[in-house]
């Protein structure tokens, strides 16, 4: 038999936002006084009619009243439920959707900024503006295909296809740009550890978490694995990634470690190239320079408490002490020159691959206008 579920209500208001102090009874047995809000569509986050309850911060309380509204005919929202109810009933666009994701999984005092800014309806309103004005231009090149007997029709000239199709390209490349500057910052900086065996490496983690998170040998090639470790350093994310030494393979193992070092190289945002400053550079340090010197990467030169002899150029430091706050600050003036006061946010790296065909698409067209490429044939680009 199912029990009953009571609200007594002890005090009320009347209108579209309304806070109610309630007691919750489970057939007549009190479970808690409790603050109930009643929204009223459309003027919810959902833009539906909406009932919050607001509990003491028990968790047996929390899941006994939990329980109670299941009994008697509630459900369960999916992930994001709210969310999708939200975009559906047009309270906000896609963009803001996927914006207030990363505000729910913002990790730090930025990244938190960056995913407000993504959560702005400006631009999606913007981006609208720029389809709408790409429809503008089909519609007119249609009408005067279709109607060209018609004089009072407005003709789509060259000069005004080239002026609006720059005008949209100039102006999603800024968004692009900014937006690459930012999202890494939503999702944690990436930064691999890479050097040769028993340079370090893992001992510089460490000191970075300032923790002894990863096993320290000096036997080299402990590390076969990726390893990663977030930490926050100045309002930033950091994933630092300790990776296997890179060198000849002597075995299976060795090679698919060292394949994944390779791999990390070229996901970074940062690399740090861990050598050891007491040993002269060999072949193997140079060679993996070469693999790095192309990205944005900080030179580290590891163990200077001993005799420097390498002949590169770098941030000295003593991982195994800990004496690492030089490195720290470099870290910094590598990866926090962003203004985070910019407004022009896509919120992932699918929505800039998505933005860059769009440009890529408006760029093939402009180059088709400038070779002469008659308008009735400019169509099939939109």
């Amino acid at each position: 038999m199912k029990t009953k579920l009571y609200l007594a209500i002890l005090s009320a208001t009347a209108c579209s936002f309304s806070a109610y102090s309630a007691n919750i009874y489970d057939n007549h047995e009190l479970i808690d006084n409790v603050l109930v809000l009643k929204f009223v569509a459309p003027k919810s986050y959902t833009g539906e009619d909406m009932i919050e309850i607001t509990c003491h911060g028990s968790v047996y309380i929390a899941k006994k009243i939990l329980n109670l509204l299941i009994e008697h005919g509630a459900i369960i929202a999916d992930h994001g439920e709210f969310t999708k109810r939200a975009f559906l009933n047009n309270k906000i666009s896609l963009l803001q959707a996927e914006g207030i994701n990363n505000v729910i999984n913002s990790n730090s005092e930025k990244s938190l900024k960056i995913a407000n800014k993504c959560t702005n309806k400006q631009l999606s309103e913007k981006i609208q503006k720029m389809a709408n004005d790409v429809f503008k231009i089909t519609g007119q090149i249609e009408v005067n295909i279709d109607y060209p007997e018609y004089d009072d029709v407005p003709q789509v000239t060259i000069d005004d296809m080239k002026s609006k199709i720059s005008h949209i390209i100039n102006d999603l490349n800024i968004i692009i740009d900014e937006s690459n500057k930012a999202i890494p910052i939503l999702n944690g900086m990436d930064v691999a550890i890479i050097g040769s065996p028993n340079v370090g490496k893992s001992s510089l983690l460490n000191a970075l978490l300032k923790r002894n998170a990863v096993i320290v040998s000096n036997v080299p090639g402990t590390t076969r694995d990726l390893i990663q470790h977030s930490v926050i350093i100045d309002g930033i994310a950091y994933n630092f990634i300790d990776t296997a030494g890179i060198h000849k393979p002597i075995n299976k193992i060795e090679k698919i470690g060292i394949e994944k070092s390779k791999e990390s190289i070229k996901k970074a945002k940062l690399i740090l190239f861990v050598v050891d400053a007491s040993k002269k550079d060999d072949a193997n340090t140079k060679k993996i320079f070469n693999l790095i010197k192309n990205k944005p990467h900080i030179v580290v030169l590891n163990k200077n408490d001993l005799a420097k002899k390498t002949s590169l150029k770098g941030i000295s430091v003593c991982a195994k002490k800990q004496k690492i706050d030089n490195l720290i600050n470099e870290i910094i003036h590598n990866t926090q020159n962003i203004d985070l006061n910019i407004e022009n946010v896509l919120p992932s790296e699918k929505n800039v691959a998505l933005a860059k065909s769009v440009v890529n698409t408006l760029q093939d067209c402009l180059t088709q206008i400038n070779n002469q490429q008659p308008i009735d044939l400019l169509n099939e680009y939109f």
